[in-house]
């Protein structure tokens, strides 16, 4: 069913053409009634005065007849003669002079002369006791329905018996017929101008309500563009009232979605933002995986070259135990503990290096920490806007909502609108708050991140100047040495003396071996606070993602409205 055929049926079915059926329906009832009564007593009234002419007619017959029978010497034949005039006259049907006996002295019908009526009592009381009598007679001889009048006869005031007189009904139903057939016509008349007024008059009166109505239509279809004309907003009727609530009705609706098309906009470019921090952050938090990956691998590194030196340290030890035993020996031992001498010195170079190199990597470790640390609380205020936009908008569906309901039904595709906005505000509300969990989690673990680099650093500057010390044994050890070159009458107690450093240094390559894992498990730490931190900044972005999707499904349902003109017709 098209637009068009929707309009058809709601015109068809509308309150103005009910109200002009039942008006018209009442008003041609009682019309109807009024004319039966009218036409039935119009009838009734004008049949009675034909009939009182009609008694008058035959009575001024009767007078006639009595002159007749006064003035001439055989009034039998006159009487006939009289009887048959009348009788051609125009509407008599026949005409009959009845003596006091009851018997038909004159008749127009010449074969019923001398007929008695006295078994008739009509006859015998309009002949014998002088009563004018009348009656509906159906005249056998002219085979016509007529009215039988008897008016008595008197000769000296004495009565002498009746003039009847058959006057034709159908004369009498022909001039009542007009009489009624004009009174019939101008009543018609009357009601079709009174129908035609009573049409216009309720076209004009429901035309204010007809545009009402459209304009609830318009509205139902997202229509705002123009206002009801001020002719019928001024009214101070029931008309005036309902256009004006309906333009008020409709201002307050453009205002609601003008402030919720700003308000998800606003979103929108706040969901942005959110996303290319956490972009930011995703790419900062990779590099620093990496950068704590590479640590990892110096640290198993650093281990292991330590376990190597206390290896090298374990055979020192070796060597100056049995210096005192194989002194014979000692130029052949002291060339090769010079060969071990240089190993371990480029061994603790190549420490000394990649611990510099730990050290500025941690360093880089924890600068990343802190900006993701900002970073985070940079998120945690974008989410807090995001979270009072939303909390706003599902107030102002609300009220579209309540001012929905208030329209009744030409309300409820509003309604229907407004619901859909507060479940959008309501997920963008429940996304803020997921958002601010991560953040809140991010936060915390970036914190403790933060006092484990700490810790490394800390750990690093030990390590740093265990190396260092280390160093400055084995250039003691490198001394020694060329000493027991020069000096051999200083061996044994040079041998004591290296048998104490030795294990000085043991217990240094412990400390440092210590702390190589140390820094180890602390770096596999930091690695998997990294690794919780991208997850969580990946859902952050994602929700970002859903907000700003969230934020233009809210725009497309406002862009449904046509609110770009506010004018009126």
């Amino acid at each position: 069913m098209n637009q068009q055929q929707k309009s058809s049926r709601v015109r068809k079915g509308s309150l103005k053409n009910r109200i002009i059926g039942i008006s018209l329906l009442l008003f041609i009832s009682i019309i109807s009634i009024s004319s039966y009564l009218n036409i039935k007593t119009v009838k009734e009234n004008v049949s009675d005065a034909l009939l009182e002419k009609s008694i008058q007619q035959v009575d001024e017959i009767a007078r006639q007849a009595e002159n007749i029978l006064v003035s001439t010497s055989n009034p039998t034949k006159e009487l006939q003669k009289f009887v048959e005039d009348k009788a051609k006259q125009n509407g008599i049907a026949y005409a009959v002079v009845i003596d006091k006996n009851v018997t038909a002295i004159a008749h127009s019908d010449q074969e019923k002369i001398g007929k008695n009526y006295e078994d008739d009592p009509y006859s015998v009381d309009g002949a014998k006791n002088g009563k004018t009598m009348t009656s509906r007679f159906y005249a056998d001889v002219q085979k016509s329905w007529t009215f039988d009048i008897m008016v008595p006869i008197y000769i000296d005031d004495t009565l002498y018996g009746s003039m009847d007189v058959g006057i034709f009904e159908g004369d009498i139903t022909k001039v009542t017929n007009e009489i009624l057939l004009k009174e019939m016509m101008t009543v018609g008349v009357g009601c079709l101008i009174i129908i035609i007024l009573m049409i216009i008059i309720l076209n004009k009166m429901f035309k204010p309500l007809l545009l009402a109505v459209d304009k609830c239509n318009e509205m139902g279809k997202g229509e705002f563009t123009e206002l009801i004309n001020l002719k019928y907003t001024s009214r101070n009727d029931e008309v005036g009232k309902l256009t004006y609530a309906l333009n008020e009705m409709q201002n307050n609706f453009v205002d609601l979605l003008n402030e919720i098309s700003l308000t998800s906009n606003k979103v929108t470019s706040s969901s942005e933002e959110l996303k290319d921090a956490t972009g930011i952050s995703l790419e900062s938090s990779k590099d620093l995986s990496s950068a704590v990956e590479d640590i990892a691998k110096g640290a198993v590194e650093q281990a292991k070259d330590t376990e190597y030196g206390t290896a090298s340290i374990g055979e020192l030890g070796e060597l100056i135990e049995n210096n005192q035993d194989h002194l014979k020996q000692l130029n052949l031992f002291v060339d090769e503990v010079g060969n071990i001498k240089d190993e371990s010195l480029l061994i603790l170079k190549e420490l000394v290096a990649k611990t510099e190199e730990n050290n500025i990597a941690a360093k880089e470790i924890y600068d990343i920490i802190l900006t993701t640390n900002e970073s985070s609380g940079k998120i945690q205020n974008a989410s807090q806007m995001i979270r009072t936009i939303s909390e706003q908008t599902n107030l102002l569906a609300l009220n579209a909502a309540i001012e929905a309901s208030r329209a009744g039904d030409a309300g409820k595709g509003f309604a229907v609108v407004a619901d859909e906005i507060r479940k959008l505000a309501e997920q963008s509300n429940q996304f803020t708050k997921e958002i601010s969990t991560v953040i809140g989690d991010l936060t915390g673990k970036t914190g403790q991140a933060v006092q484990t680099m700490q810790k490394v650093s800390n750990l690093v500057n030990s390590q740093s100047e265990s190396v260092a010390t280390t160093n400055g044994k084995f250039e003691d050890v490198a001394v020694s040495i060329e000493k027991i070159k020069t000096v051999i009458e200083d061996l044994y107690n040079l041998g004591n003396n290296m048998g104490e450093k030795k294990d000085e240094v043991i217990d240094i390559l412990q400390n440092l071996s210590a702390i190589s894992e140390e820094n180890a498990a602390g770096t596999e730490e930091a690695a998997a606070y990294l690794l919780n931190q991208t997850d969580s900044i990946y859902e952050v972005a994602n929700s970002s993602e859903e907000l700003a999707k969230l934020a233009n499904k809210m725009q497309e349902n406002v862009s449904k409205f046509n609110i770009q003109s506010n004018s009126t017709r």
